[in-house]
């Protein structure tokens, strides 16, 4: 368990979305910061994989091969 200080204005909202939505604020803080912690993760799962692909392209398509291979092709 850790101990944050939260600044009055954030904490005010935080009871604000907290009355309306009936969710506890210890819970919106653990919710937000789970989110927050799995976007960061996916962000450099991404920057990994395109700095992987930058490094090794592989083929590249014309757009009409990939309308082709999409059956767009007429």
């Amino acid at each position: 368990m850790a101990t944050i200080e939260i600044p009055q204005e954030l904490l005010s909202e935080l009871q604000q979305i907290s009355d309306r939505s009936g969710t506890a604020v210890r819970e919106l803080i653990s919710n937000t910061l789970r989110d927050f912690i799995a976007a960061i993760k996916e962000e450099r799962e991404d920057l990994r994989i395109a700095e992987e692909r930058m490094a090794n392209p592989g083929r590249r398509l014309t757009l009409e091969e990939v309308e082709e291979q999409c059956g767009l092709d007429g």
